[in-house]
């Protein structure tokens, strides 16, 4: 089934990212999920931000803010700048530690309002693709009452691609 084309949003400045991104791990922090030494974390918004830029790249290919990709291809774009990431066990092992890592930034963004995301199921009800959909950011603005991530449910939604 074709997605349904939309406007590619104007790009999140890293800084209004690091604001949702602490507003996100706040609330984290106010359910017991994280420690307070954690609100602050350099490498997860680092990781955040370098996973929107894909995002990005892969919406000015389709010309479009909302498109189809696979896991596969995101993790691909995502080892090249992860030295770390490297295939030293099983392969599946390797192949599911990595896709799990990804789908965890990518509730972190949708829990931030950025992108919506989910995985599009084939008909034997198997993952077929990630359909992703690109959003303006959310106003952070110091009057701002919106809590990004309070109006996501974490984890994605899936649906069936026919």
């Amino acid at each position: 089934m074709p997605l349904e084309r939309t406007d590619l949003p104007a790009p999140v400045p890293p800084l209004v990212l690091l604001v949702l991104l602490t507003r996100q791990r706040q609330e984290l922090v106010d359910v017991g999920e994280i420690s307070r030494r954690q609100l602050y974390d350099v490498r997860t918004f680092k990781s955040v931000l370098v996973v929107l830029e894909q995002l990005r790249r892969l919406a000015a290919v389709e010309k479009s803010g909302t498109f189809a990709t696979s896991m596969g291809q995101l993790v691909a774009g995502q080892a090249k700048n992860r030295p770390g990431w490297k295939m030293d066990g099983e392969r599946f092992t390797d192949r599911d530690r990595h896709q799990s890592r990804m789908r965890e930034w990518l509730d972190v963004l949708e829990e931030c309002g950025v992108p919506r995301w989910r995985a599009g199921l084939n008909l034997e009800e198997e993952p077929a693709r990630t359909e992703i959909r690109l959003r303006p950011a959310p106003d952070v603005s110091p009057t701002s009452s919106t809590r990004p991530g309070s109006a996501c449910a974490r984890g994605s939604a899936v649906t069936a691609v026919r």
